[in-house]
């Protein structure tokens, strides 16, 4: 159920009638609904590009004919220098402070294998320098997470276990399902 209004009780067991009202009008309940018929999995990604991911479009009054317009603006732009794998999108892409970029990355599969990609030279507008990699949310550096030990008890013996940090280089790996974080060490080009 979406949304209903009555203005007597219908007798389910609330005791009331459901007659939510803002600024003495009836509440009125916006939204959409998807309805796919078909494979389940691929209906998922299609709704999610379509809803969640969908284009910004951008208008802006003119006084020029429409074919002066168009030969004079860029119509379409994107950042990115080859397309990236199907089963990975960009969740974020910010400037982060002068010469860096928060980038969130995404392996939205749930059956696809690990997915390499290399930051170097992935973008038109700047080159990337270097990496850090941050926590999800981007507030800390993932190589300063004091993570919880785990003793593991293997026959007799006691052995801690912990995560090892390991060099970032501009080839980034996601496997299934995982999102990853990162702040790129950037210089811009000059194609503006």
């Amino acid at each position: 159920m979406v949304h209903r209004r009555l203005t007597h009780d219908d007798a389910f067991g609330v005791g009331e009638a459901l007659n939510e009202t803002a600024f003495g009008e009836g509440l009125v309940a916006r939204g959409s609904i998807w309805l796919f018929a078909g494979n389940a999995e691929k209906g998922r990604e299609v709704v999610q590009e379509r809803s969640v991911l969908a284009p910004w479009v951008f208008i802006s009054p003119t006084q020029l004919p429409f074919e002066h317009w168009k030969d004079t603006v860029r119509m379409e732009f994107s950042s990115l220098k080859t397309a990236l794998p199907s089963t990975v999108q960009i969740l974020t892409l910010e400037p982060w402070s002068n010469d860096k970029i928060l980038l969130r990355l995404e392996h939205i599969s749930t059956k696809a294998d690990a997915v390499t990609i290399d930051l170097e030279d992935l973008f038109v507008p700047f080159k990337v320098n270097g990496i850090r990699e941050m926590t999800i949310d981007g507030n800390k550096k993932k190589s300063e997470i004091r993570r919880l030990v785990w003793n593991e008890e293997i026959g007799n013996t006691i052995i801690a276990s912990a995560p090892t940090s390991q060099p970032i280089s501009t080839q980034v790996t996601l496997k299934t399902m995982q999102i990853r974080t990162f702040v790129l060490d950037v210089s811009y080009y000059n194609t503006f």
